[in-house]
């Protein structure tokens, strides 16, 4: 179907549904990026002993939906503990609230971030 002018509606409508995939398949790859952004931010703030805690950090990513943890490998609850407890002196440098920290802190850039990496990757 054309219009008067001659111009095929369908060629905008498929070119919007071209690009809307790009952006699903973009998604994950963005939502990634800043997930291991606060992995690499937590690990530089959590307490450094052995480096075992900062060294169990992982990401998993699942359509837009990331998870960020600590302790994989380790002692049950070891990584929730030094999370938690306040009154550890961690002479190797870190903290508690590692993961709290740097979550608060990417999450005041990362929405732009995503949308900027879609953007990019999808020629927006």
């Amino acid at each position: 179907m054309t219009t008067p002018g001659g111009w095929d509606p369908s060629q905008l409508i498929n070119g919007i549904k071209e690009w809307a995939g790009q952006v699903r398949e973009a998604i994950p790859d963005a939502v990634r990026e800043q997930a291991e952004q606060w992995l690499d931010e937590g690990n530089a703030l959590a307490p450094k002993d052995t480096g075992a805690l900062r060294r169990s950090g992982q990401v998993r990513v699942e359509n837009t939906t990331a998870a960020v943890g600590w302790g994989d490998g380790l002692p049950r609850d070891y990584a929730v503990i030094q999370h938690e407890s306040t009154g550890y002196r961690h002479p190797g440098g870190g903290g508690p609230k590692f993961a709290e920290v740097a979550g608060r802190r990417r999450a005041q850039v990362a929405g732009q971030q995503i949308a900027d990496d879609i953007k990019s990757r999808t020629g927006g």
